[in-house]
């Protein structure tokens, strides 16, 4: 107690009203900026500009990763199919309005019906022909009938 009674004893009242008064003031300032917003809709626009640039770079990354994924299979596909013109015409105007009614409104939904149309007969037909030749004793014209069958179930 003889330090604390040291202390208060050399000092006078209004010396602790000040220093009392200094530490109430510095308690208030900075509860005040703790409780306060600092700026709130300056620093609400910056993370909104922010997270808007974040979005569409991420939306280009992402079409970009999808155009390349969906490009990269009809490559071969739509070259063969305008080598062959079944793109263009009356034909693929019609199939294109019937997939689009249909609800196949890819850009490449037509070219992989084309495609289908172009490969199936072949597919079904080949398939027809192993599953027939695998069987031995069946008629020759049994197995051309049963192929040519395959390839316009396939058409």
């Amino acid at each position: 107690m003889n330090a604390l009674q040291s202390f208060f004893s050399g000092h006078d009242q209004s010396g602790f009203a000040i220093v009392a008064g200094v530490a109430v003031l510095v308690t208030l300032v900075l509860l005040g900026q703790a409780f306060l917003p600092e700026d709130s809709m300056s620093s609400r626009v910056r993370s909104h500009i922010r997270r808007r640039n974040n979005m569409r770079t991420e939306r280009v990354h992402v079409r970009q990763r999808i155009a390349n994924l969906r490009t990269a299979p009809m490559g071969p596909l739509r070259t063969l199919l305008a080598r062959f013109k079944l793109l263009s015409g009356e034909e693929a105007r019609k199939s294109g309005e019937l997939l689009s009614n249909a609800g196949w409104r890819a850009r490449d939904a037509l070219t992989l019906f084309m495609g289908l149309r172009l490969a199936l007969p072949v597919v079904f037909g080949l398939a027809a022909l192993a599953i027939v030749m695998t069987e031995g004793n069946l008629p020759t014209m049994l197995r051309m009938t049963s192929t040519v069958g395959g390839a316009v179930a396939g058409a």
